[in-house]
Order: structure tokens, then C-alpha cells, then sequence
């Protein structure tokens, strides 16, 4: 009679102490000469266990067995070619009761009762042994043992399978880092990419079906969208990690890869602020340890990652330090977008700045400082910020809800607000048009409709790109060919240049992490599991 899974009486779980024993140079007995003895015997010689066979019978497989010799030319296993006897299991440590016969496994459970023997039975009797089996799994020094307590060999089974598929990924375990930035593609593509992503929880849900790669943050900011991963370097796995993210729909160059040494070289750059549209500006560490967070709490970042990138923020620091990046002229971009306020549109005295994150709070205090007669309208999302005395009286704190009845008094509007969605759009064009107005719009994705400009005439609208082309033209903007390196004792502020201007900035930041290389070869050691002191 055969019975289908789902009308059988599920089975119940036994409660079980997972344990790995010590066996080797242990004698052991198999009691049986079948496929599964022949199993039970291969998996004990694996620890390293002196093996003795009791069977009037063997099958081809473990016959061979029997005529192999280990390395110092001796047996590889003990074969008694008869029945089992009573007093067989004296001496041993562990016996498996292995026949195909319920009446000669229940007489070698009670042999081992007698002799102190710990028991494992395969039939249906192996509630009344000491210990079940569990799928074992062998890879790259790691021994993975499932076990369903007895409730489903099946399942233990196939699952020990799967966490192969995963553990053969890791003997080619390094750094992956997969990215677009303002260098590669401009804002409205980007946009485009990030929207098509969904953000850190679609592309966590998404990854994680990938064998190959085990952890993983997404960083997006104003200027870049970057995935970095501890994952396989095979070509296939990052063939994979491309079409999850889209990039297989962009140029190649459109994007960047890199592995290994390239991407620990890259993100140290990138945390210390040289890759960024502002040459030094210091958001983006910031930033980095929010992905990392983020990714924390989508479950898709562990120690490996962690360790990734507090290396690469250490490494930053003595890039930022060595080439004199930082201090009190280190420049955000709140600080170019504050420039082109005052070059744009001098004498404004009405502010609106939406977004209270670290680029809007930078805004609002570039603002009040450039222009000591300004007020301020401070719209806010979700929490309302405190504000310090000394501005209060400058700054009216107004939730989001009511930005439509704030926009009448505004001069310039700077929108700087996390989301991804427009808090202006086309259904403001009414309040907006004729008044000539400057809107400065420095999020991504962008936080004003680009089609307002068209609808509210006299409206001008900057976005990131714009500001980045405006500060690149700009009087007294530093030439691509002025060199700024040298000793360190006189060495000339930087933090105004644009990376892209400054290669031998970028071979000098290259120059200092290849002088701590072994910070990279220490972190891929922790990483691949080969270091045994850790």
C-alpha cells in the first residue's frame, strides 16, 4: 500500500543535542553489508575511525572497501564475513545497526545496552537507539551536518545539497562591486535605474535567491548607485548579480566591475570622498555606514561585509589624511549648490529648503550665513528637527503637508529630501509661473517633475547635473592639467577640484592603499575562513 505525502501522518520530531564526535582512532562497528552499511562505513572512515564490518554478506562497493589499504599499507576496514553475535559490540565506541532485518538491528540495540556501545539504528526502530545520522556536508574544511530530527531524511537531505551548491561558491570568495556614478551616466538615467531597482529591500529579497553571494549592501546616493558584495568571482555569478540590478540593459560603459583588490581600492576611495562630485566632501562615509545599516536590517550583511568596510572607511581616513583632503575647507554639496545661490540670485531674502537630512541641514546653514537678512521656511517629513537659538527666529519649522502654502513667498527653492519621490510637480506650476524663481533640485531621484520648468514659465530649475556643469566652468575653477601633489609640508587645498581633474590625485590615493595592502590581504584571509586565529 503506498500512501502520498500529503494524506501521511506527519511524523513528529524528535529532540535531538547536536554533538560532532571525536572518532578518529576509534573502533567502530557497522552491522550489515548493504547500501546504507556501506554508507555508515564510508562516513566513519571520513573521521578517521578504525572500522569493523559483521556481515555474512557485503555488496560490490563495500567489497572494494574490505581490499583497500590506507596510506601506511594496513586495511582500510575489519570484515567478520557471518551473523552477528552476542558480545560483538564489546569494545567499540559506536555501532550502527545496519541489516535489512528488524529482529537482528532490535538484538544489536540490546548488545550495545549491555556493552555501553552507543547504537544508531536505520529502521524504524531508531527511536530506541542513542543517536540518528544527520545529512553531512564536507567542503573547504567546513563539515555542515541538517538533521529533522528524524521528522524527514528527504528534506535533510535536499538540503544538504543546497548548502553545497552555496559552500562550492565559497573557495572563490572575494570582494565584488558592481556601480554606476554621475561619471558613467547622467541624472535622469541614473533616476531611471534606481526607480527600476526599488531600493535596498527589492534587491535584498532578489539576491539572496543567488548562490554565490552571501552578502551584500546597496549605496545610493546623489552621485552613484553601487552594490557591494562578498560573493563567488565566477563569471556566471557575476553575470547573475548584473541582471538583478539592470545593468545588463546599460553600455558597458555605462557601469564599472571590480573585483578583488579593485573594488577594497575603490570603496576606501570612495569613503574618503575622491570619486564624489565634490572632490573631499564627507557625506558619503556617512552614507556608506547608513547602506551598511540598511543592510543589516534586511538581514543581507554579516561580519565579512562589516569588517569590508571598516577597513575601507580605516583606509579612507589615511588617504584623507596623506593627501590633505578635509579640515575646515572640505566642501559638500550643499556648499556648491549655496555658490550658485549667491552667483544666481543675489539679494533673495525668502527661502524654502525641503528635506531635513545632512544635505538639507547643510543647505539651511549655508543660506543663513550668506545671507544674514534671509528667513527660512524648513519643511520636514517625518520628524520635526530642533532648531538652536540663534536662529530660531529666522527658521519657521512647517510640516510637508503645507508646502503648496509656502511656495506664494518664495524666491529660491532648494529641495534636498530622501524618498524617491517629487514633492514638486507639474500641479504647481500655477503657484510657480511668472515669478521668477530659482529651484535648485539636489536629490536622486529627483525630487522636482523635470516637465515644471516647461509648465511654470519663468521658473528656473537646476538639478545635480546642471550644478555640476555650473561648478566645473566657474571663475577660478582649478585647470585639469594644474598638478596640487607634492610634499606634504606646503601642500595647496584640493577640496574645490573635481576628481575627474585630478588623476594624479587618484594614483597617489592608489599608491597609499597598495602601502597597506596587507589590510586587504588580512580582510580576504578573514574571509575565506583561512586564517585559524580568527
Amino acid at each position: 500500500m503506498f500512501v502520498t505525502m500529503s494524506h501521511a501522518v506527519e511524523r513528529k520530531a524528535e529532540k535531538v543535542f547536536p554533538a560532532s564526535l571525536l572518532l578518529e582512532g576509534r573502533a567502530c562497528l557497522v552491522v550489515g553489508g548493504g547500501r546504507v552499511a556501506d554508507r555508515k562505513v564510508r562516513q566513519l572512515l571520513e573521521a578517521g575511525a578504525r572500522v569493523t564490518v559483521v556481515s555474512p554478506e557485503i555488496g560490490a562497493e563495500l567489497a572494494d572497501l574490505v581490499k583497500g589499504k590506507d596510506e601506511s599499507g594496513a586495511a582500510l576496514i575489519r570484515h567478520l564475513p557471518r551473523e552477528f553475535r552476542t558480545g560483538d559490540t564489546a569494545g567499540f565506541f559506536l555501532v550502527f545497526a545496519a541489516t535489512d532485518d528488524l529482529e537482528a538491528n532490535r538484538r544489536v540495540r540490546e548488545d550495545c545496552r549491555g556493552q555501553g556501545a552507543l547504537c544508531g539504528c536505520v529502521d524504524f526502530g531508531w527511536r530506541e537507539g542513542d543517536f540518528i545520522s544527520p545529512a553531512v556536508l564536507r567542503s573547504h574544511g567546513l563539515t555542515v551536518a541538517v538533521s529533522t530530527g528524524g521528522r524527514s531524511c528527504r528534506r535533510a537531505r535536499m538540503l544538504k545539497e543546497s548548502l553545497g551548491s552555496h559552500l562550492a561558491a565559497m573557495g572563490n570568495v572575494g570582494l565584488l562591486l558592481l556601480g554606476t556614478s554621475h561619471g558613467q551616466l547622467p541624472l535622469a538615467q541614473r533616476e531611471k535605474l534606481s526607480r527600476e531597482l526599488g531600493g535596498a529591500a527589492v534587491i535584498a529579497r532578489l539576491l539572496r535567491q543567488v548562490w554565490g553571494v552571501h552578502e551584500f549592501l546597496l549605496l545610493e546616493t546623489c552621485n552613484r548607485i553601487e552594490l557591494l558584495a562578498v560573493a563567488d568571482q565566477s563569471g556566471d555569478c557575476l553575470e547573475l548579480v548584473r541582471r538583478v540590478l539592470g545593468f545588463d540593459r546599460l553600455a558597458s560603459a555605462d557601469y564599472y566591475v571590480k573585483q578583488g583588490v579593485e573594488a577594497f581600492r575603490h570603496s576606501a576611495m570612495l569613503a574618503s570622498g575622491l570619486l564624489s562630485q565634490v572632490l573631499g566632501e564627507g557625506h558619503v562615509a556617512g552614507q556608506l555606514k547608513e547602506a551598511l545599516e540598511t543592510a543589516r536590517r534586511e538581514g543581507s550583511a554579516g561580519a565579512a561585509l562589516e569588517e569590508w568596510i571598516a577597513t575601507a572607511l580605516r583606509m579612507s581616513r589615511e588617504i584623507r589624511r596623506d593627501l590633505a583632503l578635509g579640515g575646515p575647507e572640505t566642501r559638500e554639496i550643499e556648499d556648491d549648490a549655496a555658490d550658485f545661490i549667491v552667483a544666481s540670485a543675489p539679494g533673495c531674502r525668502r527661502f524654502l529648503v525641503v528635506g531635513t537630512g545632512v544635505t538639507g541641514a547643510g543647505v539651511l546653514q549655508r543660506v543663513l550665513a550668506d545671507h544674514p537678512a534671509a528667513r527660512v521656511d524648513w519643511y520636514w517629513f517625518h520628524h520635526c528637527p530642533e532648531l538652536p537659538p540663534p536662529v530660531a527666529n529666522r527658521v519657521c519649522l512647517r510640516p510637508v503637508a503645507e508646502l503648496a502654502d509656502g511656495l506664494a513667498a518664495a524666491e529660491v527653492v532648494i529641495c534636498a529630501a530622501g524618498g524617491g519621490e517629487p514633492v514638486l510637480r507639474t500641479s504647481h506650476a500655477v503657484a510657480l509661473a511668472g515669478r521668477n524663481l530659482l529651484v535648485l533640485d539636489l536629490a536622486m531621484p529627483r525630487n522636482v517633475e523635470p516637465e515644471l520648468a516647461a509648465a511654470a514659465p519663468g521658473l528656473r530649475l537646476v538639478n545635480l547635473d546642471g550644478l555640476k556643469a555650473w561648478s566645473r566652468s566657474r571663475p577660478g575653477q582649478v585647470s585639469q592639467n594644474e598638478k596640487v601633489l607634492g610634499n606634504a609640508k606646503g601642500r595647496r587645498s584640493v577640496t574645490r577640484m573635481h576628481s575627474e581633474a585630478i588623476p594624479d590625485l587618484l594614483e597617489a590615493a592608489a599608491a597609499i592603499v597598495e602601502k597597506n595592502r596587507e589590510w586587504y590581504d588580512q580582510l580576504l584571509l578573514h574571509i575565506q575562513g583561512w586564517n585559524e586565529g580568527k
